[in-house]
């Protein structure tokens, strides 16, 4: 499991995963997250 990152440092770029959903693909539930966390979307920014 990675380290967080300390508060108010930048994020390096977006994700590939996040780069999809900008484009307008659809997640499913059951997907994994959009955000890169490894959780199912569902159960992260879907909720």
């Amino acid at each position: 499991k990675p380290a967080p990152r300390p508060l108010g440092s930048p994020v390096l770029g977006p994700t590939p995963a996040a780069g999809a959903a900008a484009a307008g693909a659809k997640v499913g539930r059951n997907d994994l997250c959009t955000c890169g966390s490894g959780k199912k979307y569902k159960r992260c920014c879907g909720a």
